[in-house]
């Protein structure tokens, strides 16, 4: 289905596409936000673990003190290779995750369209369902719809993938845990081991918590913003409404920015249930739960601990979309598609 080539023509709420492009468009921005995931964690991997780290509260003398005090103490005592702990698990996670987000995102947003259709077709008889069609393909998609879209996928892929996240937690932590593995599948191993497979869903709580909205706020506002960018002539190619690459950075950067930050305290959370840290400058102690876990650190740090590891994880999950979106829409490009959401 053909995009208007005049963006101030189309409306600014998003659309499903349909059933022919689906695929096409799929598999398309499914692979390249895969290797764009892979190539910003390796990347920024130093930041992931500098908030990893910085979150968990096990160095006292970095607490507060930002993130080059965190990875100068990562560098005496682990050297260089310590700031790139974890990175093979936290690539896998990262570009299956984004690989899953793309590959469900349309589907699940056809799903939650089709029932506002077949009430338009039952309320208008036969006239209306035969247009219903055309609705599901070409009608705007309320924002509260796409909202929800984005919260549905996010939700269902941070569910499967959070094995992986918590196998990429502890091997970020390194030597400050007390311990470190050989591999991922040592770290996986013990895991299952040492707390069965219950261990494999820890954090999984505040993980739903953090990165369900953040998505659905997250794709709401790219969209918005993307919709603005391309009524710029300035922030255009010579083709109208076609982004150049660094107006797709730049708002694929900025609404994760915003996104990341209303989102970090669950973040915290997160980390100190997956490293089962509670109160780490006076001896660990085992977490029960979510609930327990952001009690503990306002107890033991106060409403700031919420926001430990801000600063890398805004920058790293920034640039990451940033450079996700850049080449996302490039790949769709040179595909002969754009991207829709309809």
């Amino acid at each position: 289905m053909a995009v208007p080539t005049n963006p101030t023509m189309s409306p600014p709420s998003v659309s499903v596409s349909s059933s022919m492009s689906v695929s096409r468009q799929t598999i398309v921005s499914s692979a390249a936000a895969a290797g764009a995931g892979v190539l910003a964690t390796v990347m920024l991997q130093p930041l992931e673990v500098a908030k990893t780290r910085t979150q968990s509260g096990a160095i006292p003398a970095t607490i507060g003190r930002g993130v080059v005090p965190v990875l100068r103490h990562v560098v005496r005592a682990e050297g260089v290779r310590g700031l790139w702990s974890g990175v093979g698990v936290s690539a896998f996670r990262v570009g299956l995750g984004q690989a899953l987000y793309f590959g469900m995102l349309d589907p699940i947003a056809r799903a939650i369209k089709a029932p506002s259709t077949k009430r338009v077709a039952a309320r208008g008889g036969e006239q209306h369902a035969a247009a219903a069609p055309a609705a599901s393909t070409d009608a705007p998609m309320a924002p509260m719809r796409v909202l929800l879209a984005g919260t549905a996928t996010r939700a269902a892929a941070a569910v499967l993938m959070n094995p992986v996240q918590v196998v990429k937690t502890r091997m970020e932590m390194g030597s400050a845990m007390g311990r470190t593995y050989p591999s991922s599948i040592h770290a996986l191993v013990a895991l299952v081991r040492e707390e069965r497979f219950a261990g494999l869903l820890k954090g999984v709580g505040p993980t739903l918590v953090r990165d369900a909205p953040y998505s659905g706020m997250y794709l709401l506002l790219y969209e918005r913003a993307r919709e603005y960018a391309r009524s710029q002539p300035s922030l255009c190619t010579g083709e109208e409404g076609v982004l150049t690459r660094w107006a797709s950075f730049g708002v694929g950067a900025s609404c994760s920015a915003i996104a990341t930050a209303i989102t970090h305290p669950p973040d915290v959370v997160r980390t100190r249930l997956q490293l089962n840290i509670g109160q780490p400058r006076s001896g660990p102690i085992r977490l029960r739960d979510g609930v327990d876990a952001f009690r503990t650190i306002v107890r033991t740090d106060g409403a700031r601990g919420l926001f430990l590891g801000l600063t890398p994880r805004l920058v790293k999950r920034a640039l990451q979309m940033g450079l996700t979106w850049m080449l996302v829409e490039e790949a769709l490009k040179r595909a002969g598609e754009t991207w829709t959401f309809r």
